[in-house]
């Protein structure tokens, strides 16, 4: 976006997505940022040579594709996610069985120290306003969705998170953000 009002190149932002997606390959992640709001995507399947020229290693995290019954699990779980956010008020019980997750939270979940503990005891029953919570991406985040009590959810997180790991002689630092939906995506102001 930057770029493109710096360079006065004058692109739409679906020529910038087009771009974007060139790079990232990931249209959930580049669609977000760039037109905000909540939407499903998919991305086009790429033939042989075009996959040939990918600069994007492809994850060293996860196993060869998943089983039936698993990515079932998950897509399952993606349609009910949908329904859910678009309730109001928002049912607690559904979005957090719909952010639960098969595919990719259980082979990156050693990606980061103590998570397991974290989403064993963080749940619907213990902290009032929470909605979900889950391994984001291959991490580093981890992502609550709260109604309210958002510091104490977060607090928990970071200190479970924080602890220090004898074995391994280290600690994770953490952080935390409120953060609201972005509505407009993606925008430059200048002055």
């Amino acid at each position: 976006m930057l770029g493109n009002v710096l360079g006065v190149l004058g692109g739409s932002k679906a020529r910038i997505l087009d771009y974007c997606l060139m790079i990232e390959r990931h249209p959930n992640h580049c669609n977000a940022a760039l037109y905000g709001g909540f939407f499903g995507t998919y991305l086009r399947h790429l033939d042989k040579e075009a996959m040939a020229r990918k600069e994007i290693p492809l994850s060293e995290v996860l196993p060869e594709p998943a089983g039936r019954v698993i990515r079932t699990f998950n897509i399952q779980r993606l349609a009910l996610l949908i329904t859910a956010l678009g309730q109001s008020p928002p049912d607690p019980t559904l979005i957090y069985e719909a952010m639960q997750d098969k595919v990719h939270q259980p082979y990156r979940k050693s990606l980061i120290p103590r998570l397991t503990k974290v989403l064993q005891s963080i749940t619907l029953a213990s902290y009032r306003g929470l909605l979900g919570i889950y391994l984001s991406g291959a991490g580093p985040t981890v992502l609550a969705l709260a109604t309210e009590n958002y510091m104490g959810i977060a607090e928990t997180i970071i200190s479970t998170l924080s602890q220090f790991n004898t074995q391994e002689r280290q600690t994770v630092e953490c952080d935390w953000k409120l953060l609201a939906p972005a509505e407009d995506g993606a925008t430059v102001t200048t002055s």
